[in-house]
């Protein structure tokens, strides 16, 4: 009996190791095939925010800049802009940069603000603030390069102590932030 009893005890165990060996292994081969890649960095900055000078263009005009980190796609770029304005908060998301040549000359994709009517879409305002993500650029927004849009006046009149917000998505994910008070 003794012997017998050993014997399944061992028998048991070697099992229970073999199905814990081929688990393993199992999960291994399947998730062992997925990639973890490493986070994007960026740090963008608000240069400033134009009051104007009596040229319609240049009033609102926002312009951000890479400051330092990672390169970014610009057809994989969203910029999610937040007023602040009187209490009341207003928001949209840029999106679908015209990131190549030939693409934006005359005029933004239909899709290209979604959220609040806050964003001039006139291609003579829109296109010598896009700067880098502009049409004439290398579809890479870099350290050290600027993009800018003009917030319409019509959407909100920004005044002394409004708030903007910018949030950079990148692939799904806010990979920077900032934001500055009206002066």
């Amino acid at each position: 009996m003794k012997s017998s009893r050993g014997v399944s005890q061992v028998l048991q165990v070697t099992i229970i190791l073999a199905l814990t060996f081929s688990f393993a292994y199992v999960a291994f081969h399947y998730v062992g095939d997925f990639e973890v890649s490493k986070p994007t960095f960026v740090k963008i900055k608000i240069d400033k925010v134009t009051e104007g000078n009596g040229k319609i263009y240049h009033d609102q005009v926002v312009i951000l800049r890479h400051v330092a980190g990672d390169p970014l796609k610009v057809k994989d770029v969203k910029i999610l802009l937040t007023v602040l304005h009187g209490g009341k908060v207003e928001s949209c998301t840029l999106q679908n940069f015209p990131w190549k040549f030939g693409v934006g000359i005359n005029k933004l994709p239909d899709d290209s603000v979604v959220g609040d009517d806050l964003i001039d879409e006139n291609p003579n305002h829109y296109s010598r603030y896009l700067g880098e993500i502009g049409y004439k650029s290398d579809g890479i927004w870099s350290q050290g390069e600027t993009v800018g849009f003009r917030i319409k006046k019509e959407g909100v009149k920004l005044i002394k102590g409004d708030k903007i917000e910018i949030a950079i998505i990148y692939k799904g994910s806010i990979v920077a932030e900032d934001s500055i008070t009206v002066c």
